[in-house]
């Protein structure tokens, strides 16, 4: 679970900085608020790249809510993300899936609202797509950060739910190849 702080350290420290880069004041605050050794996570070299993909991301999810109004996005392994925070339009709806500590971590800084709603639920477990299913359509799925730590057969899982389940869905991911997927749990790479 560490790594659901890189992003969010790459978030806080970007707009401690004021590089204009990015902008998160909600990370700023989460990040403050948690007894964590960020030191870690500094030295990882990872921020910068953190912060691109969060940016491409971002405005993926905004020409969405602007094709879709009203429509719904799904943060599949959500981690610490404020992508809501940061973009919300006023009239999508969010559905943050992570695991269940990760929820009970997010629920001290994200409660839910009429339009954003957190689930305890693996992304590999159905149950999240039942909970989609209850949210008005079109869906746009992002999984940021989190399939490069499973499995190829539960990442294959994931995109099988989706299509399966949610047909018509976006879903925007970052990729790596296989060399860098089998370093990510490498301690060096982690800061540890």
């Amino acid at each position: 679970q560490e790594t659901l702080l890189i992003p969010l350290y790459a978030r806080a420290a970007e707009s401690a900085a004021g590089r204009g880069l990015l902008h998160d004041p909600h990370a700023v605050r989460v990040a403050a608020s948690l007894d964590y050794d960020f030191g870690a996570a500094a030295g990882t070299g990872n921020a910068f790249g953190a912060n691109l993909r969060t940016l491409v991301l971002d405005s993926w999810a905004r020409d969405f809510m602007a094709r879709s109004p009203g429509g719904t996005v799904v943060e599949l392994g959500a981690g610490l993300t404020t992508r809501f925070e940061r973009i919300d339009d006023g009239r999508v709806h969010w559905l943050d899936v992570d695991l269940p500590d990760v929820i009970e971590l997010r629920g001290r800084f994200f409660p839910d609202t009429g339009r954003r709603r957190a689930l305890a639920a693996s992304v590999t477990d159905p149950v999240w797509t039942e909970h989609v299913r209850r949210l008005p359509s079109p869906y746009l799925l992002i999984a940021e950060a989190v399939l490069a730590f499973l499995p190829e057969d539960e990442v294959q899982r994931v995109f099988e739910l989706a299509t399966e389940r949610l047909p018509g869905s976006e879903f925007a991911v970052d990729t790596v190849g296989h060399e860098l997927a089998a370093e990510q749990n490498d301690p060096k790479v982690l800061g540890r």
